[in-house]
């Protein structure tokens, strides 16, 4: 399996907390993750394929750049380290090993630091990660009552699961606009809008994120063939706060377009989900 995910920020509002004092500027901005995920038996490896992210400046901006030779004119001090080029992730090419042992899922040892805290850092959520990209059975799907074009559907809370692994609180309307076909699968294509609230996670700083997002408009491919969602586009406006403790550093909020992909190929036989504690 390899998901690719592309989240477009779109003159989002950041406020936080640098070494030396307060920062609060507006920013555009792209991040692109491409991981592979393979599983064999009680054994998993991932991969990650790429991991970057790039500011995306007006034309003004960007002949002011030039013009005046700072990397960036933002108050953001990542955005003027970063200026006109491409930020590529340390974690690219680096490849994590899991094991499935006393009904949890644990990194196996490595002695490269930042491969480790990875491996830490989503411990906790691979089983969901597993459910959601078709290698590990979902606990529902659709029933086999068959769908007409408009017909509307509901998902709250726990039936959430049905099209996100990471998000338990919250509401989507969807309504069943037809087939399309998505690498040789056969999907039911979903217009949706709604709230939902993704789960708490952990950053490789120790850091707590909480965030809040409303889908404006959007669509999910949900594969008729196997329990998977292969696409997802969404126009969002998202709130996100970064914590430490109960310290707020850092907040975004604003317009953001994300996109997901996922190229699956089935592993046969599939394992059933670990039961949780």
């Amino acid at each position: 399996m390899v998901t690719t995910e592309v989240v477009k920020y779109k003159k989002v509002r950041v406020a936080g907390e640098s070494e030396f004092h307060d920062v609060s500027a507006t920013i555009s901005l792209r991040e692109d993750e491409v991981m592979e995920i393979e599983m064999a038996g009680r054994a998993v490896r991932v991969t990650m394929r790429d991991k970057s992210k790039q500011w995306v400046f007006s034309a003004a901006e960007k002949l002011e750049l030039l013009k005046s030779g700072e990397k960036a004119s933002s108050g953001d001090p990542e955005q003027k380290s970063a200026g006109l080029g491409k930020i590529v992730d340390r974690l690219v090419g680096k490849v994590l090993e899991f094991n499935y042992k006393g009904k949890v899922w644990k990194a196996l040892p490595t002695k490269e630091f930042s491969t480790m805290v990875w491996g830490k850092n989503i411990e906790g959520t691979l089983g969901g990660t597993l459910v959601a990209n078709g290698l590990l059975l979902r606990p529902r799907w659709f029933g086999k009552k068959p769908m007409k074009i408009g017909d509307p559907t509901r998902l709250a809370n726990e039936s959430l699961v049905l099209a996100f692994d990471d998000s338990k609180k919250g509401s989507l309307t969807m309504v069943f606009k037809g087939m399309e076909g998505v690498h040789g699968h056969s999907c039911g294509v979903f217009e949706v809008e709604g709230a939902i609230v993704p789960d708490v996670v952990e950053n490789e700083k120790g850091q707590t994120i909480v965030s809040e997002i409303t889908i404006e408009k959007g669509r999910i491919w949900f594969s008729l063939l196997h329990p998977v969602v292969l696409r997802m586009d969404f126009d969002t406006i998202q709130s996100v706060e970064t914590r430490e403790g109960r310290k707020l550093i850092g907040q975004l909020q604003g317009e953001v377009k994300y996109k997901l992909h996922r190229d699956w190929k089935a592993v046969l036989p599939q394992p059933k989900a670990p039961e949780k504690k």
